[in-house]
């Protein structure tokens, strides 16, 4: 849920102790603690920067790290505790630890914890020490631990319980194998906050007209007579007392005396002018008295409906200015202030509608993208984590971020293959871009019979919880190119959709992708084609050619000893032998498809016995060429989307966005070239009266 004022939470990111050991131990207070690392940080990174082992990304260091998904890690971080905060409720709060967990404070074990996405959240006020230093530890296991060699990242058979995207552990299909994202990757904090605060706001724009915005805010209030972490439902087979909680009566029974004061404030973000205000005496619910089944009974829902008048509209990319609001909460008991939260939002309105052509199937779903009234060709692409070990600081994020909102993208899918619910850093970046994002859930390419409900539930709330409020936020979906009608995967289905439904149902849901006519097509045919054989279809969710990246990207990775080499033939045995860390560094490398890529840069440059640069520059070349035809056959044909996937280099990729535009100055479609440092220049073409 968004963050609190500064003042509420203790940040404890930052230097930690850490150590590896063969085995996990019971009292991980007499680990001897071998160095320091920065948090949040993958192990991987530590390791480097401890000088244990050198750059995982140069050359074929990679192979050195082989052994790390093999120990037990553990932090340790200690840090004092006002008085003051101790006084108030103290969650603890992990955003992301990979992957198995346990955790202790002061020596008392809180508990253990699976799921590297989100969690846990501990309340700790009773262990927490005042006016001196407190123990903070960490036990992180990999997903696969104990199981390396039978380990399947792509889960085929269903064995795993492990929620995990292939692409983050230990894939060596389409990347080298390596690696597996472990340690305590994202950050970690304690929350102090009064028995009577805040919880899960969420804001929702209704209906725009030409003078007002209806708008529709829904929160939680705790008044410390619910644990709201314990907040249950009936996961026993055969068990139905959540269903039935209101068979003995709802009275709607309030306390006699306690109430609270609700402030609602939105603001102009760059100005600070208001443009609404409220505020309501709140009568706190008697829980005890309210009929309910106790064990049942939830947090205090509020709801307000209210208007904006002559609102600004958020708009994506190309269409409009992206405005942004700052909403402000503020809780008062007894006139103190007991909670303040603050958060963006974008006043927009997003339906999907019916696109040209007929319906081929029951299963068909409508892909015209409409935001504030407003239909259009949406330009679209595929987005991959942006460090393979999941090192993702702001200013990287920006800098890509930019890149697309330069190239003129309106919405970006975090592919689930190796994605994940991004940090928020991404998504307040794309709400300031005007970059709507299409978010996968956690299946991908995989069956889940053995993937445990609660906490894949857990997963999915704790991250929808996070990104709702976010105008960026377009679309859910549950996955990657997985059957979502499968027995194997038909009840993960169904916990991510009823809780997208019951959390955000304001926003499309799709079950997977490529389905209900979206399509993900790698023909590398002839790209007029795509006009004629794809016709009728409303979205083209993927499609892309394989190229190289930009080859100081390659310099920054590769030796002087490789790339000054002869090139063996790519698509032969030899070349794995002869270029071994090129090969380490191809993404999907396999055999079968590489002539095709050569075959289109060979219409620029005689292939047989090219040097690296010469070929980097080619394949960029035939692939700038290829979308560009691709997504002018496609808008001239309907308007869907173009969903392209930059088939380039996992670690090391820089990609120079450019825009199409008429004679008129209007967009057609975003192009994409890479800057070739060896070279030192940019593609650029002009076609008729279209220009770059």
């Amino acid at each position: 849920e968004p963050r609190r004022a500064p003042d509420s939470h203790l940040e404890l990111d930052g230097l930690w102790d850490y150590s590896g050991l063969d085995e996990a131990v019971d009292d991980p207070t007499l680990i001897d603690w071998s160095w320091q690392t920065q948090v949040p940080n993958s192990i991987y990174w530590s390791l480097y920067e401890s000088g244990v082992l050198p750059h995982p990304y140069h050359g074929c260091n990679s192979k050195q790290y082989h052994w790390v998904d093999e120990k037990v890690w553990y932090y340790r971080k200690i840090f004092p505790v006002s008085r003051e905060q101790a006084g108030k409720q103290a969650f603890l709060c992990f955003d992301g630890i990979a992957y198995y967990a346990r955790i202790w404070l002061n020596g008392q074990l809180l508990g253990e914890h699976e799921g590297m996405f989100g969690g846990p959240v501990v309340e700790v006020g009773r262990w927490l020490l005042s006016g001196q230093n407190n123990e903070l530890i960490v036990e992180a296991k990999a997903c696969n631990f104990g199981r390396k060699s039978s380990w399947d990242p792509w889960n085929r058979a269903g064995d795993n319980r492990e929620i995990v995207p292939w692409n983050l552990s230990r894939d060596n299909r389409t990347s080298n194998g390596d690696f597996i994202v472990i340690g305590l990757w994202r950050g970690v904090r304690i929350e102090f906050l009064a028995p009577c605060h805040i919880s899960r706001p969420y804001l929702t724009t209704r209906s725009i007209s030409d003078d007002a915005a209806q708008l529709h805010l829904q929160l939680q209030i705790a008044d410390g007579s619910i644990d709201e972490l314990a907040i249950r439902q009936d996961y026993a087979g055969g068990m139905y007392g959540y269903t039935r909680a209101f068979d003995q009566g709802l009275t709607g029974a309030v306390k006699p005396d306690p109430y609270v004061v609700l402030q609602v404030k939105v603001l102009e973000k760059t100005s600070g002018r208001s443009v609404f205000s409220h505020e309501e005496t709140i009568d706190l619910l008697d829980h005890a008295a309210s009929g309910i089944t106790t064990e049942f009974a939830e947090l205090q829902f509020y709801q307000l409906p209210f208007s904006i008048t002559t609102p600004r509209l958020w708009f994506p990319n190309g269409l409009g200015e992206p405005f942004l609001y700052t909403i402000e909460l503020s809780l008062y008991q007894n006139q103190d202030l007991c909670d303040r939260q603050q958060f963006d939002f974008g006043i927009r309105t997003l339906k999907l509608v019916p696109s040209a052509g007929q319906q081929y199937r029951v299963r068909w779903d409508t892909f015209q993208f409409v935001v504030n009234d407003q239909p259009f060709f949406l330009k679209g692409m595929n987005w991959m984590p942006l460090d393979y070990l999941l090192r993702l600081p702001a200013d990287r994020y920006r800098w890509a971020l930019e890149l697309a909102r330069d190239a003129g993208i309106q919405l970006l899918r975090v592919w689930s293959g190796g994605g994940i619910p991004e940090s928020d850093d991404f998504y307040q970046l794309c709400d300031q871009y005007g970059l709507m994002v299409w978010q996968d859930s956690f299946i991908a390419n995989m069956e889940t019979p053995n993937w445990p409900q609660d906490i894949l539930q857990a997963q999915v709330c704790l991250n929808l919880y996070r990104t709702r409020n976010h105008p960026s936020l377009a679309v859910h979906c549950g996955g990657n190119e997985f059957n979502p009608y499968a027995f194997g995967n038909a009840a993960s289905m169904f916990v991510i959709e009823r809780n997208i439904a019951d959390l955000d149902p304001v926003r499309p849901f799709f079950r997977t992708t490529a389905d209900r006519g979206s399509a993900h097509i790698y023909r590398d045919m002839e790209p007029t084609w795509y006009r004629h054989q794809y016709r009728q279809l409303p979205f083209l969710a993927e499609s892309g050619i394989h190229s190289f990246p930009n080859y100081k990207s390659l310099r920054q990775l590769l030796s002087r000893e490789e790339l000054e080499k002869p090139l063996a033939d790519l698509f032969d045995a030899q070349f794995s032998l002869e270029n071994p860390e090129l090969r380490n560094h191809f993404t999907e490398y396999v055999p079968e498809r590489v002539p095709r890529m050569l075959a289109r840069a060979s219409h620029i440059s005689k292939i047989k016995g090219i040097s690296l640069p010469d070929l980097v520059e080619a394949t960029q070349i035939a692939s700038y060429e290829f979308y560009q035809i691709m997504i002018q056959a496609m808008r001239t044909n309907y308007p869907v989307t173009c969903g392209i996937m930059p088939w380039v280099f996992k670690r090391a990729w820089t990609t120079v966005g450019i825009q199409l535009v008429d004679g008129l100055g209007d967009p057609i479609a975003p192009f994409y070239a890479v800057k070739n440092a060896y070279r030192s220049q940019i593609v650029v073409v002009e076609i008729g009266r279209a220009h770059v």
